[in-house]
């Protein structure tokens, strides 16, 4: 869907238009051809946002998962999608498609989204995004990603995840903010919360428990009497 995004978050480097060139409407022929020769298990599609179409870009990103699915029906398919400007019927037009693994990134907590995504993303509007993939399908596997140290609190990150509907989503990505140099410093300077805590164990434990699919390994997990840190650089 090209390399020009209608919307300018203030960590992304991509360059950013309001008219971006139009789509290749052979992309979709050509990515599920070029997928297939290469033989892989596993690929994850993402894009630029476009709010330029009237779709978001959702009919392509579905054509182009079905053409894959028809050429390498055993491939499993991720698709990383923006908000299609809050149109939840695009949402599930894609997440019908054929897709294994549906992703949108909250990015942020709901207290720093004004200042880190552009002001059309709001924390809301994704969380619906992700709520509506899995009513269009119940066995589509959900799954966000939330960047750590640009200035949340521990309790702001304890709330986003224990929110009303985040605890339901399968995968959750951490981030550390230290690996976007390049751009970070285009944000506020707020004091940054160390990211530590949330890669160990003992805080991931308790956000797994609730999950009826993870239940059992997580309840195992934490009757141990010793847990091993994650090593961090």
């Amino acid at each position: 869907m090209g390399d020009t995004c209608t919307r300018g978050c203030r960590f992304c480097s991509v360059k950013t238009s309001k008219a971006p060139p139009p789509l290749d409407p052979h992309e979709p022929e050509h990515t599920a051809e070029a997928l297939s020769r290469w033989g892989l298990g596993y690929v994850v599609l993402t894009s630029v946002d476009r709010d330029d179409l009237v779709d978001g870009g959702a009919r392509h990103f579905a054509e182009t998962i079905s053409k894959i699915k028809q050429k390498a029906p055993t491939m499993l398919v991720e698709a990383l999608t923006g908000d299609f400007g809050g149109d939840l019927s695009m949402v599930g037009l894609v997440a019908r498609s054929g897709l294994d693994v549906y992703a949108h990134n909250i990015e942020t907590v709901e207290e720093l989204t004004p200042f880190v995504r552009d002001r059309r993303a709001k924390f809301r509007q994704s969380l619906d995004v992700l709520e509506a993939a899995k009513r269009a399908k119940e066995e589509l596997i959900t799954k966000t990603s939330i960047m750590l140290g640009l200035g949340e609190t521990e309790d702001q990150v304890w709330d986003t995840l224990k929110g009303e509907y985040i605890i339901t989503i399968i995968i959750i990505n951490f981030f550390a903010s230290f690996i976007l140099f390049q751009t970070i410093r285009l944000l506020p300077r707020i004091p940054s919360l160390s990211m530590l805590p949330f890669l160990q164990p003992p805080f991931l434990l308790p956000l797994l428990s609730p999950l009826p699919a993870l239940q059992s390994s997580s309840s195992s997990s934490s009757s141990s009497s010793t847990t091993t840190p994650i090593p961090f650089p």
